[in-house]
């Protein structure tokens, strides 16, 4: 375990939570999807960005989120 990579992760997780909960989803989609390239590949993660992209017009490529997260599921 690198704990340059971790301490990076959590640094990403809180700008992009903080990006969320200010709206700007673009920034929080981006930063999301940064994550997931790290291997940061979280639930919670996947929600919100597809949340994101569904509020910057991605439906698309929400929708796809979402069905990933419900394929996790069963």
């Amino acid at each position: 375990v690198d704990p340059i990579k971790i301490a990076q992760i959590n640094s990403l997780k809180k700008q992009a939570e903080e990006a969320y909960v200010a709206k700007d989803f673009r920034a929080a989609a981006a930063t999301y999807m940064t994550l997931l390239q790290l291997g940061a590949d979280e639930p919670g993660i996947q929600l919100n960005l597809a949340h994101s992209l569904y509020a910057i017009g991605k439906a698309k490529e929400a929708m796809e989120g979402y069905q990933r997260l419900a394929a996790h599921d069963d």
